[in-house]
């Protein structure tokens, strides 16, 4: 069951940045569309949307207890036409009459290990001059009990976003209302996974959400299996649940969420170090009536296809995602990538 092992493995064990334990040259291309709008997406940023993204980064591989550190670039090319900003006396406009929507941003991690030990750390910011800036960061520790099939870890991030400054009408009092210019959404989480025999492996994800600007905390749990059903073909399935807290209300004039989501996939080692990937979920997202909203249900269907292809010093990837819901939702993104160890 080599090439099962391998791929469960890697799903649940293989940590960090990803790249491989020596130098390497990473590059990513992405490409998306979107249409309409869900609950949980902001209308104003996500109908007739579309963007491109080219990643560039370098990795020094494992250094002493260094097991890598990279630096990154992203560019990127927002539609941001269809971003709408409705000022204070109520008229609109778009995004688009101030900001042509590139952006570029610079990152850099760092992880160290020793033993079963492990510590990563991650930044990215956004250096060009745009009113959708970005800034996050990110800290896991992680301890590996590879003997006993056991990984564990807790992890932090912090995001903060800028945003122009919007007004909407508020549903209970009616009055117009104000949209805070900045957003920050900070996440704990824990995670553990568990190899059971040779033919599963289960993992568990506990985490917090907190947007203080708009949003009531939320709590959220993720239960995953991956079976082993045959020597090259694998299949995975998972579970999320993620409820907003009912003592707090959303300042931002909506109701409260509740998201469940369900995916079941397959991993099908063709031949030796190429590996095909089909995925298909179901998300329901449900929003409590508020004022003169009423109660809201969406459902959103989403299929995933993908490779991976490891060939001497270099690995290509690609997958192919979309995106329907009962609204006029719709998304498409298509991402490939390669990996040369130098």
């Amino acid at each position: 069951m080599r090439a099962l092992k391998t791929s469960l493995l890697t799903a649940f064990f293989v940590t960090g940045s990803g790249l491989a334990a020596t130098p390497a040259f990473k590059v990513t291309a992405n490409t998306s569309s979107t249409r309409g709008a869900t609950l949980t997406t902001t209308n104003a940023q996500s109908r007739n949307a579309s963007s491109r993204s080219f990643e560039t980064q370098a990795s020094t591989g494992s250094v002493g207890p260094v097991q890598d550190f990279r630096i990154k670039a992203i560019q990127s090319q927002k539609d941001v036409s269809g971003y709408t900003i409705t000022d204070k006396d109520g008229s609109s406009r778009s995004l688009s009459d101030s900001f042509d929507g590139k952006e570029l941003a610079l990152g850099a991690g760092i992880d160290f290990t020793k033993g079963p030990w492990g510590l990563f750390i991650d930044g990215q910011s956004t250096v060009s001059n745009s009113p959708l800036e970005r800034n996050e960061y990110r800290l896991r520790a992680n301890m590996n009990l590879l003997s006993y099939g056991t990984d564990v870890s807790l992890s932090y991030s912090n995001v903060r976003e800028d945003r122009p400054i919007s007004y909407f009408v508020h549903p209970e009092d009616l009055r117009r209302t104000s949209i805070q210019g900045q957003r920050t959404e900070r996440t704990l989480s824990a995670d553990a996974n568990q190899i059971i025999n040779e033919s599963l492996r289960l993992g568990l994800n506990l985490k917090v959400i907190q947007k203080p600007e708009d949003r009531p905390d939320a709590y959220g749990v993720r239960a995953r299996a991956i079976v082993g059903l045959t020597d090259s073909l694998g299949a995975m399935g998972s579970f999320e649940s993620i409820r907003e807290r009912k003592g707090q209300l959303p300042s931002d004039g909506r109701g409260r969420f509740e998201i469940d989501s369900y995916q079941i996939g397959l991993n099908w080692e063709a031949i030796y170090d190429l590996h095909f990937k089909l995925a298909v979920g179901t998300t329901v997202e449900r929003e409590d009536a508020r004022g003169n909203l009423p109660k809201q249900l969406v459902g959103t269907d989403s299929v995933v296809v993908g490779f991976d292809y490891q060939f001497k010093r270099m690995t290509l990837t690609m997958s192919a995602s979309r995106q329907e819901a009962n609204t006029n939702y719709t998304s498409n993104s298509l991402t490939g990538g390669l990996v040369w160890e130098l």
